[in-house]
């Protein structure tokens, strides 16, 4: 029986990567809503390439984990806001990785498409759940509240994520074929 690691040295260099990027977008690649935080921006992009190529272990472990101590450090809303906002707000991005083969594996030329548009919109229902509940654990702001406040930012960027996402579709499928990755998990 052959024994996988868990992460190749290739795998952590291209996730390591892809979390720089997606913390530099975060940084300065994004217009922000309100003054108690959230933004529309790209950061999920680099996210959600992670995601879709190593799995849903992997992806939950960069995007949740990496990121979300990285982002929550910089955004300064101090570490209760840590667990639902970070961690499990961009941890659930990882959910994308479900679709793979519905995705990459696809002989359809329009259904690939359809699928990494539902894929990014269950990922971000999901973000937007947890910052709801944040919203309304942390902040004590009511659900209609916290619901309105935090769509203004994740529906946006949903949907900058979802044309983004199409659009490099392609070469993102040319890549992943070039360079597969070993040991999804």
């Amino acid at each position: 029986m052959k024994k996988h690691n868990l992460f190749s040295v290739r795998d952590l260099c291209e996730i390591a990567m892809l979390t720089a990027i997606a913390i530099v977008l975060g940084l300065f690649c994004e217009i922000k809503i309100g003054q108690n935080g959230g933004s529309i921006g790209f950061a999920m992009i680099p996210l959600f390439f992670i995601c879709y190529r190593h799995g849903i272990l992997k992806g939950f472990i960069a995007s949740g984990v990496i990121y979300g101590v990285v982002a929550c450090a910089y955004d300064g809303y101090g570490w209760a806001c840590f667990p639902l906002d970070y961690l499990f707000a961009y941890g659930s991005l990882c959910i994308v990785s479900l679709f793979y083969k519905l995705i990459f594996k696809s002989e359809s030329k329009v259904m690939p498409y359809v699928y990494i548009c539902l894929s990014i919109l269950a990922a971000c229902t999901l973000r937007l759940a947890f910052h709801v509940i944040s919203g309304m654990v942390l902040w004590e702001t009511p659900f209609e509240g916290s619901f309105i406040y935090n769509i203004a930012y994740v529906g946006p960027s949903c949907l900058l994520c979802m044309v983004l996402f199409s659009l490099l579709y392609e070469p993102f499928k040319m890549l992943d074929a070039r360079f597969p990755v070993s040991f999804r998990i």
